[in-house]
């Protein structure tokens, strides 16, 4: 779990927690193993072509368990297929950016859902723009 996060200093009590209480519930250990025998050819360029809205990839540029140069290949395969899509890159973050920066990753959402594409950041902001 600790690996997930850029800074484990943001791991909150409240959110560990949550992960030791799915633990706890009946036939856990059974979905991991399920979990286990999925198929290695199972992709998201796959099934991306199934989605038919802009799609926006979000990214922590500190991920140790996903290379962002995956998302970046899902980004270009969007491209290449005349998909609409952004790959938002967050700094200084790790696996799970809705749980480590939560504000952030709401404003994401947000700015995601209004009309047109990204257009405006902040020189502040901890993210980056890599549109397609």
């Amino acid at each position: 779990m600790f690996r997930s996060y850029c800074k484990p200093s943001r791991l909150t009590e409240d959110v560990l927690q949550t992960y030791k209480n799915l633990l706890k519930l009946k036939n856990w250990d059974d979905a991991l193993l399920e979990m286990t025998k999925i198929t290695p050819t199972a992709k998201a360029e796959n099934k991306i072509s199934l989605v038919e809205c802009p799609i926006v990839i979000v990214h922590g540029t500190k991920d140790k368990l996903i290379p962002l140069t995956d998302s970046k290949s899902l980004r270009d395969h969007l491209e290449r297929h005349g998909q609409q899509g952004d790959l938002i890159c967050v700094e200084d973050c790790g696996h799970v950016p809705h749980e480590e920066l939560p504000d952030e990753f709401s404003d994401i959402l947000l700015e995601s859902t209004k009309e047109g594409r990204y257009s405006l950041f902040n020189a502040n902001s901890r993210r980056t723009e890599e549109s397609i």
